[in-house]
């Protein structure tokens, strides 16, 4: 039986809580748009060549940007193309397809980086991507890609058949908070990292790049509580409170991942429902409600006149005792309007494959 080394990505968290990523495997980093998709992937590179893996990266973004951003990590990127550990190229050059199979035969990296998936022209198929990953397979070249949420219908169809081939899925959801590059980050398996799910909050530091707690909770509380007061009670509890409101298309993508996850794992996952008849109150203020009982991890997003809520644990003691206290805030909160039991109706379920959130 073949064993697996696995190779350290320079991302604390992940490498803490997975000891890395595998030779060989591929990943996706999805997130919204300045979630930190590319600064996270820059953070990766400059490990991976500071450890003699030499990587290609096929992305549309300016040079000038690049090294923007790589600065902000202290990341030498002119140096590492230069020392030809770093490979840069646009998609473009990838016309027709296969020409990309001949330049990784040519340069024969370790690691791949693709930038924009969705959007990069030699793209165009679940046929192309899965010729890819076989071809690096059979390689033992790791492949990580990252996408920003899908805009179309196509795209978003497209997005669901790779989360299937992932080996493991990292998603970043920007904090709602506008003045600070920050949020939420989670690294789901796929296939194999047994150790399970995990998910922590981030911010994008000067000088610092992309920071979570795993690198250094101390020290980065107290940086935070002198940029804002409000961060002096994160300094007390010792943690992050960002929003743990989902925009809707976000939300349905991180429902399918756990769909996923559901089906390899047998595991089963609760996604709790209501429904506002009559428009007796406004989602958004029925989601505010329910937001002040929800636990660290849970989910929430809201649509026309559904709210929906995706608790972090999976245990029914736990569910339960979550909707008996949502219940509570609910009926409290609204016990002025007669029969607001029967105007917001609640649901609980599991998320298997036949799951609809729409």
């Amino acid at each position: 039986m073949q064993k697996f080394s696995k190779i350290l990505t320079g991302f604390s968290f992940l490498d803490q809580k997975w000891g890395g990523i595998y030779p060989g495997g591929n990943y996706l980093i999805i997130g919204s748009k300045n979630a930190g998709k590319l600064l996270l992937s820059l953070k990766m590179i400059e490990n991976f060549i500071s450890i003699d893996l030499v990587t290609i990266l096929i992305t549309n973004q300016r040079f000038k940007n690049l090294e923007i951003q790589a600065s902000s990590l202290n990341f030498n990127i002119e140096s590492a193309i230069t020392s030809e550990k770093l490979f840069l190229c646009n998609d473009e050059v990838f016309q027709p397809f296969d020409s990309l199979m001949d330049f990784i035969n040519e340069k024969n990296p370790k690691v791949i980086f693709i930038d924009n998936l969705l959007e990069n022209s030699f793209f165009k198929s679940k046929e192309n991507y899965i010729q890819l990953l076989e071809f690096l397979e059979q390689k033992n070249i790791t492949l990580l890609s990252t996408a920003s949420l899908p805009s179309n219908e196509i795209s978003k169809k497209l997005l669901k058949e790779i989360f299937q081939f992932s080996t493991g899925i990292i998603s970043l959801q920007r904090s709602s908070e506008k003045r600070n590059y920050s949020g939420q980050i989670s690294i789901k398996p796929n296939i194999g990292h047994i150790e399970g799910e995990f998910e922590t909050n981030y911010k994008i530091v000067p000088n610092k790049g992309f920071v979570t707690l795993a690198d250094n909770e101390n020290e980065l509380l107290k940086m935070l509580s002198k940029v804002n007061s409000e961060y002096d009670i994160l300094s007390q509890n010792q943690k992050f409170d960002y929003t743990i409101v989902y925009d809707f298309e976000e939300f349905k993508l991180l429902v399918e991942s756990r769909k996923s996850y559901s089906a390899k794992t047998n595991l089963q996952i609760n996604i709790i429902s209501y429904k506002i008849k009559n428009e007796v109150v406004e989602s958004i203020e029925l989601s505010r409600i329910i937001q002040k009982a929800l636990n660290t991890g849970d989910k929430i997003s809201y649509k026309n006149n559904n709210v929906f809520v995706l608790p972090q644990s999976n245990d029914a003691e736990e569910v339960e005792k979550l909707i008996k206290t949502l219940d509570k805030n609910i009926s409290d909160s609204f016990k002025n309007i007669p029969g607001i039991e029967f105007l917001i109706t609640k649901r609980k379920e599991f998320l298997t494959q036949s799951y609809n959130l729409e």
